[in-house]
């Protein structure tokens, strides 16, 4: 997994994953 610009924001992290989470069921 490659560290975000801000590192430490949970928030983002959490946000992306979601994000992947979602992507992913759409195939």
């Amino acid at each position: 997994m490659k560290k975000t610009k801000h590192e430490g924001n949970e928030g983002t992290v959490g946000f992306w994953l979601y994000m992947k989470a979602l992507y992913k069921d759409e195939q």
